[in-house]
């Protein structure tokens, strides 16, 4: 089936958002990402230029440096918010200066001799001081260790020489002389994460917006699609009803006068006759014609509705009985006791989807007419499903089956189905047509109650 270019192109745009979109927030996406991985490497380089610093300042003093001196120091340094030397093997605290921010154990040595953790926007570097302060730790009591080991301990007897602590056998040696511990806010590499992630935001929102809108207007591109399409049908049907209605009106009448004296004409002739047979033809092909007529005020007719409260179930069991109650199959444990419609032509669209039913079954098929009431829609809907046991509707068409003039049939008028779409439409409902997965066709009338 060729797809309309407009439909095409709505397509093609609503394709081309989502696209856009896509590609946008994977792209912000990635370029957040490198971000963050240059903020990290900013953090350790930050880390790296204090600790070259201090380094140097700690050798400027000799090999003795106290909490006054790690003051001085941590003045100087904007960034810096807490510094600390400490013996590596125990990890007390010999000198410090300042608060900490980050909680838990030191982190230990790396590849680099460099440890690092991280907390919120603070960070903390620990690695050799370099040699300056204190060699070793005079034996006894001493200040609260590093951590969260206890305030003070008593440190025991000196280890006899060469012996190794359990300790020792878990991490690397401890480099000679004292740690360094310098924690430090990385201001900007928190500037640059915070402006990625404002990018990010904003990017993100942007491409959500560009989908969205692409969206809408593809919704609203269809609703105006489907809307021209009715008013372009409405317009054919409109013209359609009216001419049909000029050409039944003027062809009825001559039409019921020709058929009434062909009729005379059939009873006076004998049926051995040799112009019998003809005279019949012109009685049968009147009588088709009127029928088309009939039809085509049925299908330009559209006056007011005369509902009434009936049961469905008792207009479809006199159905049967005037066309074939023996073909005919009638479910109906969940019906409606009572619904409102118009009887006379709901009487007409069921007798029509019946009598194509029984039509194109087989000699002795049996054709179901369920009745139920469709709960699941946000109203309440009487359901009349009629199935055949034919060769289906023809795969594609499904739809126009109820265009008028639209038949498989060579005797057919092809109005049948339109007067009842008609018919249906009147009651607000709706008439759909498919192929039953077990064979056949199956029609479904919906009347929303009213």
């Amino acid at each position: 089936m060729r797809v309309p270019a407009s439909e095409r192109a709505r397509w093609a745009l609503l394709g081309v958002a989502l696209i856009l979109g896509v590609t946008l927030i994977a792209t912000t996406w990635a370029s957040h990402r490198g971000t963050v991985r240059a903020a990290s490497q900013l953090t350790r380089s930050q880390g790296e230029a204090l600790l070259t610093s201090i380094r140097a300042e700690l050798r400027s003093l000799g090999d003795v440096a106290d909490g006054d001196d790690l003051e001085v120091i941590l003045d100087r340094h904007r960034d810096a918010r807490y510094l600390a030397l400490f013996e590596p093997r125990d990890e007390v605290i010999l000198a410090a200066a300042g608060d900490r921010v980050t909680t838990g154990p030191l982190p230990r040595l790396g590849p680099t001799d460099r440890g690092w953790s991280k907390s919120g926007d603070y960070c903390l570097l620990v690695a050799s001081a370099g040699g300056s302060g204190p060699e070793a730790r005079p034996p006894g009591r001493h200040p609260r260790p590093f951590g969260d080991r206890r305030a003070e301990r008593d440190t025991g007897p000196p280890r006899e020489p060469g012996a190794r602590s359990p300790r020792d056998d878990r991490r690397r040696p401890a480099p000679r002389g004292p740690w360094l511990a310098i924690e430090y806010e990385a201001s900007t590499a928190r500037g640059l994460l915070q402006q990625t992630a404002g990018t990010l935001a904003v990017a993100t929102a942007s491409a959500v917006l560009l989908m969205v809108a692409g969206l809408l207007f593809w919704q609203q591109a269809r609703a105006r699609e489907q809307a021209q399409r009715r008013l372009e049908q409405q317009e054919r049907l409109s013209t359609l009803g009216e001419m049909s209605a000029v050409l039944a009106h003027e062809i009825r009448n001559p039409l019921a006068s020709l058929k009434g004296h062909a009729q005379l004409l059939a009873e006076r002739i004998n049926g051995d006759h040799p112009e019998a047979r003809k005279v019949r033809w012109i009685v049968d092909e009147a009588t088709r014609l009127e029928k088309l007529t009939t039809d085509l005020l049925g299908f330009v007719r559209s006056g007011a509705l005369s509902r009434e409260l009936i049961d469905p179930v008792v207009l479809v069991e006199e159905l049967c009985d005037e066309l074939d109650r023996d073909r005919i199959r009638v479910l109906a444990e969940h019906a409606p006791a009572v619904w409102s419609l118009d009887r006379a032509r709901i009487r007409q669209v069921l007798s029509n989807l019946l009598r194509n039913a029984i039509q194109v079954s087989p000699a002795h098929g049996v054709v179901d007419v369920t009745i139920d009431v469709d709960r699941g829609t946000p109203g309440l809907e009487l359901r009349f499903v009629v199935r055949d046991r034919g060769s289906g509707l023809p795969v594609g068409k499904e739809r126009e089956i109820f265009e008028p003039f639209f038949t498989t049939r060579t005797r057919g008028t092809g109005l049948g189905l339109a007067v009842a779409q008609r018919i249906v439409e009147l009651h607000h409902g709706t008439l759909s047509g498919r192929n039953h997965p077990g064979g056949g066709a199956e029609l479904e009338v919906r009347i929303p109650q009213g």
